[in-house]
């Protein structure tokens, strides 16, 4: 029965393939379910990809085919108790996409082993027979591509969507917390993954994300350095992905590096310092597996992942190395050049997927609220406006919801184009609607306080006329989710408040310092520095660190790092070095640690410092390599 089953989506697989138009494809699709649905019906079928799962039929509603060469299909099968979706390929070698998730799970063991969970998303994958095969589709997520086009073709040049993606999935502020930090950490497990790997053809149509934030990656047919070529030039130009967007969720909807960002880059070099100490797991894998005929397997795809890994690097010198990789990537324009490409020539394929709006739902709201799950609306008022930066500026306007049954009234705070949306969609519902548009006319195009102060009127007379409708329209789905709060209306915006600048707790410097009694050599490893303050101009500072070893009058001990450029929590990790250092000298020696600001020539300033006796260096023992090390966040006082 599993063969039948097969060779029947290989045959309607070509079928479908075989027509050019796409809604005659879905049409042909749905007609061939229908007999493979009746024949489940009579016998159920265990299917290969998950033998436990019991096949008794197909969701034929929710089947369809995939936009790309191969034409794939989507079939969810129906179970006895839940569902279970595929993509199912033909003419597609998926060993490599099984060998590749092999190598993950491998991966995801080691780092889990060494305590360090990544909150990786993997899927099943398995190859049935010549260039040919099923995978695992995961529930609830969406491509970037997906996400991108919630703001049209010009949704894949914004930083905020994918943001706002999230914002809109999680609605509370503690899931959006935890949808936050399974981003952090899934995007760090993949940076590391499709590096060592050399995963290439990575676009916003391959780059996935769930609504719980958790970030994977899919379709491995370029990988082990074969990378994608357009017109005799390379595609994949960067050692991994890593998109402004990304950065733009891990800060927290900022455009500037946070400790969010900085626990990020420590995620990545821990999740790589991982794999180097355990390459044995790896290599042996790709030991057994290069005498097999899987495409791009051999002894020279092992020699690219042990160079990839850096052996011949200290830990300490890969992890500086991946944190300019880090840089390199995030600053990269080439990325950003392939999705733009990539989506150009999605929307030539199918541009109606770009401008087509779901009129049942908001956009800014993933699900449906009613007057019973909420609560019956007994008034609703407006009680000022403020303004936001999300990046842009924005104008919401604070509306007070007063419910039956619950005494404390509570606010949401939505923007005028949000209103205007509403009502576009109630009056496509409800074409009779006796409701005017709220808007006065073209003094209202204006995005400044002045707009936003006139449009109060319009707004509060919009709101009595809406209340005053027939209970159709003014306790239709629509409305109560429109008044449904949201995670914006649960957290104060940082950027609306006076004192954004000042200084929230005392600026920290990470330092790593370890002495080689063998070597006679003294290393401070520099990490990272935050809570530095805004400077006069209210312009993050160019920050960099000097280290001396005091007392020196000369200043002959004097090492620096590299400047790292407009922020409040810059990331160095940068090692200086002192060597013909005897271990003796630890006990007369002060590690003196500032931090500058790179104002230009004759004109830098000492921001910060701190005083560190290397004398508790001393008290340490050496290891069995004669090192010994001591590393933590150090309290720095204001230069006056």
């Amino acid at each position: 029965m599993q063969h039948a089953l097969l060779n029947e989506l290989d045959r309607i697989q070509d079928v479908v393939r075989s027509v050019d138009d796409l809604g005659k494809k879905i049409r042909i699709l749905q007609d061939e379910m229908v007999i493979l649905d009746s024949n489940l019906l009579q016998q159920k079928v265990k299917l290969p990809i998950h033998p436990s799962f019991d096949c008794c039929g197909i969701r034929l509603q929710s089947c369809s085919v995939f936009n790309s060469n191969a034409k794939p299909l989507k079939v969810v099968f129906r179970g006895l108790d839940k569902d279970y979706a595929i993509i199912h390929k033909k003419d597609d070698d998926m060993r490599q996409d099984a060998f590749v998730l092999m190598m993950v799970n491998e991966m995801v063991r080691i780092w889990k082993a060494n305590d360090l969970d990544l909150r990786i998303v993997t899927f099943r994958v398995m190859p049935v027979g010549y260039k040919k095969g099923m995978g695992e589709l995961v529930s609830n997520c969406a491509t970037l591509l997906e996400i991108q086009k919630d703001d049209g073709f010009t949704g894949v040049m914004k930083d905020e969507v994918l943001q706002k993606w999230l914002e809109k999935h999680n609605t509370s502020e503690f899931t959006f917390k935890e949808a936050s930090e399974n981003f952090t950490r899934s995007c760090a497990a993949w940076c590391v993954i499709t590096y060592v790997l050399g995963i290439g053809d990575r676009h916003n149509d391959n780059i996935l994300v769930t609504t719980k934030g958790h970030v994977f990656h899919i379709d491995f047919g370029k990988y082990m350095g074969d990378w994608q070529m357009a017109a005799g030039f390379r595609r994949d130009r960067v050692p991994f992905v890593f998109t402004s967007e990304m950065f733009f969720v891990i800060n927290g909807g900022r455009n500037q590096a946070t400790e969010s960002y900085q626990t990020f880059i420590d995620y990545c070099c821990k999740a790589f310092n991982c794999l180097r100490r355990n390459r044995t797991n790896l290599t042996n894998l790709l030991r057994m597996m290069a005498c097999s005929d899987v495409p791009g397997i051999n002894m020279d795809s092992l020699a690219f992942v042990e160079k990839n890994l850096m052996l011949d690097l200290s830990e300490t010198n890969a992890t500086m190395q991946f944190t300019e990789m880090i840089q390199s990537s995030l600053k990269s324009l080439s990325t950003r050049l392939n999705f733009v490409a990539h989506t150009l020539a999605q929307f030539m394929s199918s541009s109606s997927s770009f401008t087509k709006k779901d009129n049942s739902s908001l956009s800014f709201i993933p699900q449906l609220y009613t007057v019973q799950t909420d609560g019956r609306i007994k008034d609703v008022r407006v009680r000022g406006f403020e303004k936001r930066n999300s990046p842009s500026k924005v104008y919401l306007y604070k509306i007070e919801v007063v419910r039956e049954n619950i005494s404390v009234p509570h606010f949401v705070y939505r923007s005028f184009a949000e209103f205007e949306e509403l009502h576009e969609k109630l009056r496509k519902r409800f074409p009779m609607m006796q409701l005017s548009v709220p808007s006065g006319g073209s003094r209202m195009r204006s995005n400044v306080r002045a707009a936003a102060h006139k449009r109060m009127s319009d707004i509060e007379l919009y709101l009595r006329n809406l209340f005053s409708q027939p209970n159709e329209i003014r306790q239709c789905d629509l409305v109560y989710t429109f008044f449904h709060s949201i995670l914006r209306d649960n957290k104060n915006d940082s950027s609306s408040t006076e004192d954004e600048n000042m200084d929230r707790s005392q600026c920290q410097v990470f330092l790593k310092i370890s002495h080689n009694s063998i070597q006679q050599k003294l290393n401070v490893f520099v990490g990272h520095v935050k809570n530095l303050a805004m400077l006069p101009t209210n312009a993050a500072p160019d920050a960099y660190v000097k280290v001396y070893l005091r007392p020196d009058p000369q200043n002959f001990s004097k090492r620096k790092t590299n400047i790292v450029k407009s922020s409040q929590n810059p990331t160095f990790n940068q090692e200086l070095s002192y060597d013909h250092f005897p271990v003796d000298l630890l006990s007369t020696r002060v590690l003196e640690v500032s931090v500058w600001n790179n104002g230009g020539l004759m004109d830098n300033h000492k921001m910060y410092m701190v005083y560190i006796p290397l004398v508790r260096l001393s008290a340490i023992p050496d290891d069995r390599k004669g090192i010994r090390t001591v590393e933590k966040w150090y309290p720095c006082e204001k230069n006056i």
